[in-house]
């Protein structure tokens, strides 16, 4: 960025492209690094948030994916498993209209729901840093008043992370988005642009769990077969919940498991010459099968415990819980972050 200081930003994805992102952003910041040591090169100086920039506007509105909108599907029969990746059995028909929904934008990211927010902000996720944080930084460098934060000079210490004004203004969007969602009467839980699609699977399982039970310590005594019935009974008569789900990329997995609903598009697929397994559908199928609201209940029951034994903010800062987290209330976002950080061991170690 101008002064003849060639600055850079990047920021890290929780997908499955992260390794190789990561690869091409480390790959550049040494060669960053061994330009600033070169005789009669520039200064060279690079800003590297290492938590999730946020955010540009709020809104309600049509969603759009990498300048396309995102189209409305429904399924027209169900399809049996064994065809269930065959594109060319068009099972699916194009509604009128365009996905709408409330959210957060969060700039080259794209649109987040939520949930989706609240998800990859918790606690111990990607946590949040502001735009205005970073450029009073890359200023600050630029005028030559060091902040510590220049990956150049210091590799290692120069990573910025989440901060307390990201903290503080987090709990600030997720009321304006709950205030939204309720003046328009939408709700939105997943638009599948953060990825991986696991994500959005996750959500959109816990805010089935959130219309038929409300509350955690209900959850937590479902019986998984009446729950299958009960999960597929509602999608079955909510359309614009089913037509959310389709039209982002996810099947819907019956609560047999022999067929399930589909859109055009697929975003969990199985590597060639794969098949449809359970590894498959947790990367990314909304699963109504009893044993997935089994695992479901035995989430909800070790999170329940967990939080009755984590100290309170009256024993000293070791408290480590947000707010979602005393809440009995289900709620996508953080039953996803806290899958993330307990099931798959994604949390951060440093900030």
């Amino acid at each position: 960025m101008g002064l003849n200081v060639p600055f850079t930003h990047s920021e890290q994805r929780p997908s499955n492209m992260l390794l190789a992102k990561s690869s091409v952003a480390g790959a550049h910041s040494l060669l960053l690094f061994l330009t600033a040591r070169t005789p009669g090169a520039p200064a060279v100086k690079e800003i590297k948030p290492t938590a999730a920039i946020a955010w540009k506007r709020i809104g309600v509105g049509p969603l759009n994916w990498r300048g396309k909108a995102i189209e409305r599907y429904d399924a027209t029969e169900t399809v049996p498993l064994e065809s269930a990746l065959d594109d060319d059995k068009v099972a699916w028909r194009k509604l009128a209209g365009r996905l709408e929904a409330v959210y957060i934008d969060m700039g080259e990211n794209g649109l987040f729901s939520r949930d989706e927010f609240e998800t990859i902000s918790a606690l111990g996720m990607m946590e949040l840093v502001t735009p205005e944080e970073i450029a009073t930084t890359v200023l600050r460098e630029i005028r030559g008043k060091p902040t510590g934060l220049d990956i150049v000079s210091a590799l290692d210490g120069a990573a910025m992370g989440p901060t307390y004004r990201g903290g503080v203004l987090r709990e600030l969007a997720l009321r304006r988005l709950e205030e939204l969602e309720a003046e328009t009467g939408t709700r939105s839980v997943a638009f599948e642009m953060l990825g991986p699609p696991r994500l959005s699977k996750l959500l959109l399982e816990a805010h089935i769990l959130e219309r038929l039970f409300g509350t955690l310590e209900a959850a937590a005594k479902l019986d998984p077969r009446e729950t299958s019935k009960r999960a597929e009974e509602l999608l079955a008569g909510d359309e614009n919940l089913r037509v959310a789900i389709l039209s982002i990329g996810l099947p819907i997995l019956s609560a047999d498991g022999a067929t399930i609903r589909r859109g055009p598009a697929l975003k969990a697929r199985p590597d060639r010459g794969g098949d449809i397994d359970d590894r498959l559908i947790s990367r990314g199928w909304v699963d109504l099968r009893p044993q997935n609201w089994q695992l479901w209940r035995d989430r909800v029951r070790r999170y329940l415990t967990e939080s009755a034994e984590a100290p309170d903010p009256d024993e000293g800062s070791i408290a480590d819980l947000d707010l979602a987290s005393r809440s009995n209330r289900i709620r996508p976002g953080a039953a996803a972050a806290w899958i993330f950080k307990r099931e798959d061991g994604g949390e951060r170690v440093k900030r």
